[in-house]
């Protein structure tokens, strides 16, 4: 039996002012990309939990352009991640895998050179191999290969939909309980956000709080990420990798200056990362749950989530911990949860 990969699109409407011109957008998309060609890439290691669900999006995605290359790169994994790539490969000839044992540790949650080495390291094995093999291809789609709810393929259209650009990131998005709302979402990739010329990083709660609406204009910006990112191939190619900087910071810091300066996150584009667990989760979701079963507290529960202000200072990376689990809670919580799918 094939995965569940559904998008939960109908979670993320446009507005109705901006519905008719988004849906335009996807519609060119899809169009457009019917005709020309593409390679996805991404790094894997220890991700065979959610991978096959990863296999069947990658595929997905690839079935919408004229031709389409897989390039995984995987190193170190003690699980059954090589395998399955291995496996991948061997009955889809449209996929390239590197495995490599490097006996590198894993890298942190947090910002430091060390990781930012090994990440560029890993991403130029990549780049490598479609500079050498896929450079004929007309771009190149950079996915996270352990993103617990997946991407939206109508998203993406709506990229392709739009002109003009010559790198496209996601609005990468993390479900988080704040207080008792509990799938409150989050812009999630602050490393590698950033809005001018000297690539000045913000925190992770400025990013945070930031909220793209879908259907909203291509925002312009010098880097994003966001789970999923749209080069032409061009520009993917301009690139390289270092270890000064976040791997995606670096790669622009030497495409702008070869004039490939045309980048933006599209608010349409979502990706979703999972859920974001807090220390008190296991207390407050069995409480919520209860709650909601009981009639005369059903009300009053009603009552203080649509109450609830968010707090003036969001929890930062250092106060919580992310992992990439199931990522809407499950369904007796009620009406803020949205059981579509589990992962993995």
């Amino acid at each position: 039996m094939s995965p569940d990969i559904t998008f939960p699109d109908a979670r993320f409407p446009p507005p109705c002012e901006l519905r008719a011109e988004y849906e335009r957008r996807v519609q060119l998309g899809q169009r457009r990309m019917s005709s020309t060609t593409a390679v996805i890439s991404g790094l894997a290691r220890d991700v065979a939990g959610i991978l096959p669900l990863t296999i069947a999006r990658i595929e997905q995605m690839g079935a919408m352009f004229a031709d389409y290359r897989v390039v995984i790169y995987e190193n170190d994994s003690r699980d059954e991640t090589a395998r399955l790539l291995t496996d991948w490969a061997e009955r889809n000839h449209r996929v390239d895998v590197t495995i490599e044992r490097r006996g590198d540790p894993i890298n942190p949650m947090t910002r430091c050179l060390k990781r930012a080495e090994r990440m560029a390291y890993y991403r130029n094995q990549c780049l490598e191999t479609i500079r050498s093999r896929y450079a004929d291809f007309d771009h190149a789609i950079i996915v996270d290969t352990d993103l617990a709810g997946g991407w939206s393929c109508d998203g993406l259209a709506n990229t392709f939909g739009q002109d003009d650009w010559d790198f496209v990131g996601s609005n990468g998005v993390i479900f988080k309980r704040v207080g008792l709302k509990i799938n409150v979402l989050m812009q999630y990739d602050a490393w590698a956000f950033r809005t001018d010329e000297s690539f000045t990083p913000f925190t992770t709660r400025q990013v945070n709080a930031m909220c793209f609406t879908r259907g909203e204009p291509l925002v312009p910006v010098t880097c994003s990420f966001g789970g999923l990112g749209v080069y032409l191939m061009p520009a993917y190619l301009a690139g390289q990798y270092g270890g000064h900087d976040v791997d995606h910071v670096t790669h622009q810091q030497v495409a702008r200056p070869r004039g490939f300066t045309r980048t933006f996150l599209n608010p349409s584009q979502i990706a979703i990362y999972g859920r974001r667990r807090r220390t008190w989760d296991p207390v407050v979701f069995p409480m919520l749950s209860l709650c909601r079963r009981l009639p005369g507290l059903r009300r009053w529960l009603r009552d203080l989530q649509s109450s609830e202000c968010l707090p003036d200072r969001l929890t930062t990376d250092e106060q919580v911990r992310c992992e990439h689990v199931a990522w809407p809670l499950p369904a007796e919580l009620g009406d803020e949860a949205t059981a579509s799918r589990k992962a993995a």
